[in-house]
C-alpha cells in the first residue's frame, strides 16, 4: 500500500472539487421553461465526487470529512422534485336559499277549510260558498274568504299563509277563524287554526302579520252581541300549533251614538295602561279625546259590509285629515289640547254609515 503525504491529499481535495464545479457548470446550462422537476442527470455529479475521493484518499474518514465539507460549501442544494401544478377551480360556496314565497301560488278562494271539530270542512269557489235554501234548511251555511296575509311564522325560512274564514248557518252566529297553511312543494297544507269565535264570544274582530308572528284581535263581552273589550295577542308557530308569543293586550270599545239634546259629545277613553281604542261609531257621530303636542295619532278605518263613512280628524273647526276605509291617518300633532273624531258618509245617499275604527295615540 502507497503512502501519500499531505500534498496528495490536497490534490484529491482539489480534484474533487473540480468535479464538483464541472458538474455544478453542466446542471446550470439553458433549462427549458416549465415546472422545475429533479431527475438522475442533475444528481449524478454529486455521487460522482463522493466515489472519486474515496478511491484516492488514503484516510477514507479524512477524506469524506474533507469532501463533505467542501460539497456542502460549493454544490447548491438538488432542486425538490415538485408535481406539475393543474388548475383547479376553487370550490363553489353553496348558494344561500332564496326566500321560499311559494305559497303565494295558492288560490285561497278555491281551498278547502275545515269549520267543525268532527272533520267537517267547505270548499270555496270564488272566495264563496253557499249551500243550502235558505237559514230553515239543515244543509244551509254560507262561508266568505277573509284577508290573507303571509310570513315567515315558525321561523324555517319560508313563508306561511294565515287565512280568514267567516261562516253562518242562518241564524245570529257569526262564525270566524283564521287558518295557517304549509308549502308542502306541490300545495297548501294546513299547519293550524286559531279557534273558532262567534262575535263578542272571542270572534275574530281582525288580525295581520307583523314581524313574522301573528296578531289576532278577539271581541269578548259578556253576551255575543255586544263587544265590550278586544284582545290582542301576538302568536308564532310551533310545530302544527300556534303558540303565543308574549303577554295579550287589552283595548276598550267604544260605542259612539249621537248625544241627545244637551248632552255633551261622548269622549273617547282608552283603558288604563294601552295607547289604543277600538270605535265603533253609527251614523254621522263625533267622539272627543285629549293629547299632547309631538304624539302621533293613527286612524285606521275598517271596511264593512255596508256603507262605511270616512273619518276626520279635528282640531277645533279645522280638518287635520281624513282616513278612508283601508288608509290610514297618520298625523303628528303641533299642539296640544282637545281633538276630535267626526264620522261622515263620503259621497251622496240616504243609507246610515258606519264605521269601525281603531285610534292609537303615541
Amino acid at each position: 500500500m502507497t503512502h501519500r503525504g499531505p500534498a496528495s491529499g490536497r490534490r484529491a481535495i482539489v480534484a474533487a472539487l473540480t468535479a464538483v464545479l464541472v458538474g455544478a457548470c453542466a446542471a446550470s446550462g439553458p433549462k427549458a421553461s416549465g415546472p422545475t422537476v429533479a431527475t438522475a442527470a442533475t444528481t449524478a455529479p454529486v455521487a460522482a465526487v463522493s466515489a472519486s475521493a474515496t478511491a484516492t484518499t488514503a484516510s477514507p474518514a479524512a477524506t469524506a470529512s474533507a469532501t463533505g465539507s467542501a460539497a456542502a460549501s460549493a454544490v447548491p442544494p438538488a432542486p425538490t422534485a415538485r408535481p406539475t401544478s393543474t388548475a383547479t377551480a376553487a370550490p363553489a360556496t353553496p348558494a344561500v336559499p332564496p326566500f321560499d314565497r311559494a305559497i303565494r301560488s295558492v288560490d285561497f278562494g278555491a281551498q278547502a277549510y275545515p269549520i267543525d271539530g268532527d272533520g267537517r270542512s267547505v270548499t270555496l269557489a270564488g272566495g264563496r260558498l253557499a249551500r243550502g235554501t235558505g237559514p230553515t234548511d239543515p244543509s244551509f251555511i254560507e262561508a266568505t274568504l277573509g284577508r290573507v296575509r303571509y310570513g315567515d311564522l315558525d321561523g324555517d325560512g319560508r313563508e306561511e299563509a294565515a287565512v280568514g274564514l267567516s261562516w253562518t248557518y242562518g241564524g245570529t252566529g257569526h262564525l270566524t277563524d283564521v287558518f295557517v297553511f304549509r308549502w308542502n312543494g306541490s300545495g297548501a297544507v294546513l299547519a293550524a287554526s286559531a279557534g273558532v269565535g262567534d262575535r263578542a264570544l272571542d270572534g275574530v274582530r281582525t288580525f295581520d302579520v307583523a314581524s313574522d308572528r301573528l296578531v289576532i284581535d278577539r271581541m269578548q263581552g259578556a253576551a255575543a252581541c255586544c263587544p265590550e273589550r278586544v284582545v290582542r295577542t301576538a302568536w308564532r308557530l310551533q310545530g302544527n300549533a300556534l303558540v303565543a308569543a308574549g303577554a295579550s293586550l287589552t283595548l276598550a270599545v267604544i260605542d259612539l251614538v249621537s248625544p241627545g239634546p244637551g248632552d255633551p259629545t261622548p269622549a273617547i277613553r282608552f283603558a288604563p295602561g294601552t295607547d289604543s281604542a277600538i270605535v265603533y261609531a253609527d251614523g254621522d257621530v263625533r267622539g272627543t279625546f285629549d293629547a299632547r303636542a309631538g304624539q302621533r295619532v293613527t286612524v285606521t278605518v275598517v271596511p264593512g259590509d255596508g256603507v262605511t263613512g270616512v273619518v276626520d280628524l279635528l282640531r277645533g273647526a279645522t280638518v287635520l285629515g281624513t282616513a278612508r276605509p283601508d288608509v290610514p291617518l297618520r298625523v303628528t300633532l303641533a299642539e296640544a289640547g282637545g281633538f276630535s273624531l267626526a264620522v261622515r258618509r263620503d259621497g251622496p245617499g240616504t243609507l246610515p254609515v258606519f264605521a269601525e275604527i281603531e285610534l292609537t295615540i303615541r
